[in-house]
C-alpha cells in the first residue's frame, strides 16, 4: 500500500489526538504485536491517527488474518497523550 511521507509543510495541520492499533496475539508467548503491511522494502504498522485511515486498514486487516488464522483486534486511543520525549535532528 503506497503512502506519502509528509515533512514540513505537506501535513495536514491537524493534531494527533486519537490513535487506532490493530494488534494480534503471539501464540507462542501470549504477547502481542503489531502487524504491518509491506510495500517494497517499506513496512507500515497498521496504526492510524484518523479514521480514515483506520478503516483503509479494514481489508488488509482481514487478509492477514484469514491468512494467519489469527484474529486481529484494534485498539482505540484517545489524548491527550503524555509526552514522554523528543527527538530532534
Amino acid at each position: 500500500m503506497p503512502f506519502k511521507a509528509t515533512g514540513p509543510g505537506q501535513g495536514t495541520g491537524k493534531k494527533v489526538t486519537e490513535l487506532w492499533v490493530f494488534v494480534t496475539d503471539d501464540p507462542v508467548d501470549g504477547g502481542e504485536g503489531i502487524p504491518a503491511l509491506s510495500h517494497g522494502n517499506i513496512l507500515m504498522p497498521l496504526v492510524a491517527a484518523d479514521a480514515a485511515r483506520m478503516q483503509s486498514f479494514i481489508e488488509p486487516a482481514k487478509a492477514m488474518a484469514k491468512q494467519s488464522g489469527q484474529a486481529i483486534r484494534i485498539l482505540h486511543f484517545k489524548g491527550p497523550f503524555e509526552v514522554i520525549g523528543e527527538l530532534k535532528p
